[in-house]
């Protein structure tokens, strides 16, 4: 394991900047498979569109402002038409 996983009681919310920033992208799937099953809710800053791709909605800022916020099936979809 990559790193040790810690259990804190009643948490259903994660903040992370660039958690995935500095590995390999082996390193980098393995922490986005650790952080998605733990089942909580993840707010995370990443520049990876790999990384990007396994949310449920990505939200993409333009000069600190709401550029767009799609599920990634929509911003496929949206590529694709």
């Amino acid at each position: 394991m990559l790193f040790e996983q810690t259990t804190v009681p009643h948490l259903v919310q994660m903040h992370a900047d660039e958690p995935t920033g500095a590995l390999d992208s082996a390193s980098a799937a393995e922490v986005v498979a650790v952080l998605h099953a733990e089942g909580l809710s993840i707010v995370m800053v990443t520049h990876d569109p790999s990384v990007a791709q396994r949310a449920q909605r990505i939200v993409q800022l333009v000069d600190g402002r709401v550029g767009s916020s799609v599920s990634p099936a929509d911003q496929l979809a949206g590529a694709a038409g």
